[in-house]
């Protein structure tokens, strides 16, 4: 049973459970609210923020992605209310002395990190802005003055542009958040710059078809179908690929990503796109043998299987933070609470409404997929 609260001005979700309190502090700001000049710079105050914490008897630390920066810890109720008050008062008092020397942390950290087809499929579909910037180096590190990222804290890190969750046996009664007066930031919504659909050879030795499309539940299923399909056509039937798989991911408060992966050795690539679950993403509920009834059939096996496979997955997660869905991630990306699909939906009605689909919404979210924002990597 997961519970809305409001701790110090801050929303905030209560999970029950046995075990260590396990707790995160997420605000609504990551790379995409960035320039390209300034690249980084919410990198560097998650880091400067938890500076003092050193080395600690409890496990914590902190996560910069797309659209939300995340400070988590796992501990006693008495470690999780320090964490978290020092996080707030770190974020109030940073420790910019330590600004040349978290500079040489963060490019180490990204010298160390391996730019992958995704890397370069963002780079490609939204450009040098945006969610774009999730492909490309920190660049800012080596420019951003202590003013900046002093301005850019006293900004981003506020009350009303923060959520809470907890996962624990009770709230931790001396919990405090001293967090500055702010606005709530809604996430930016994809732009992508690609005027057409079009393929890149990545060289990688996998193929990748990403497209934007609306958010929603219809959207999880076309996922799971056609995860479903990839496995079946690729992996099963062809003998092609080792990892065939689909992802749906949120980005901004109405619009999503559909992925689709499959890895192939370089003789094999054209026979996997030209097989009917890896033409497109539309490809496994529409394509395949017209009319073939066994066909029709196994479409319709799939659908109930993913709804199986969705309910069993639609309880509390064991760890909020890990869970993209959750309750912070929704309020972060501006949603209201109280509009939570998940986990906030109890599973009875989560449920009904998928078993509620029916071809209809999702030929809908299918239609979207033949818009001029398709990319693939081969």
């Amino acid at each position: 049973m997961i519970e809305q609260i409001e701790i110090d001005g801050v929303q905030a979700v209560f999970v029950k459970r046995s075990g260590p309190t396990r707790a995160g502090l997420q605000f609504r700001v990551g790379r995409a609210d960035e320039r390209l000049s300034t690249s980084g710079i919410t990198h560097m105050v998650e880091h400067l923020a938890l500076h003092r914490f050193g080395l600690t008897e409890y496990h914590s630390n902190g996560l910069t992605s797309a659209v939300a920066t995340q400070f988590f810890a796992t501990g006693s109720d008495s470690e999780i209310s320090t964490f978290l008050h020092g996080v707030c008062t770190g974020l109030a008092d940073l420790p910019l002395d330590r600004l040349e020397t978290e500079r040489a942390i963060l490019r180490t950290e990204g010298a160390a990190r391996a730019s992958g087809a995704l890397d370069r499929l963002a780079r490609i579909r939204y450009g040098a802005q945006g969610y774009g910037l999730t492909g490309y180096p920190e660049y800012g590190v080596g420019r951003i003055s202590a003013e900046d990222v002093r301005s850019w804290a006293e900004s981003w890190f506020t009350r009303q542009n923060a959520v809470l969750w907890i996962a624990g046996e009770r709230v931790p009664a001396e919990l405090d958040l001293p967090l500055p007066e702010g606005a709530r930031r809604p996430a930016p919504e994809p732009r992508p710059v690609v005027a057409s659909a079009g393929y890149i050879e990545s060289g990688t030795g996998r193929v990748f078809v990403e497209s934007v499309i609306r958010r929603g539940m219809a959207g999880r299923l076309l996922a799971l179908l056609l995860e479903r399909e990839l496995f079946r056509s690729l992996r099963q039937e062809g003998g092609y690929s080792y990892t065939a798989t689909a992802s749906y991911s949120v980005w901004g408060r109405d619009s999503a990503t559909l992925t689709a992966l499959a890895d192939a050795l370089p003789e094999q690539q054209d026979a996997v796109l030209a097989r009917p679950g890896a033409r497109s993403h539309s490809a496994a509920p529409r394509r395949g043998r017209a009319g073939d009834g066994e066909h029709r059939d196994r479409t319709r096996q799939g659908q109930a299987d993913a709804v199986r496979h969705t309910g069993r997955r639609a309880g509390p997660p064991r760890t909020p933070v890990h869970h993209r869905h959750g309750a912070g991630s929704e309020f972060g990306r501006g949603r209201r609470l109280a509009r939570h699909r998940h986990p906030l939906v109890p599973r009875p009605g989560r449920h009904a409404r998928l078993r509620a689909r029916t071809p209809a919404p999702t030929k809908a979210v299918r239609g979207s997929l033949t818009a001029p924002h398709d990319t693939a990597f081969g």
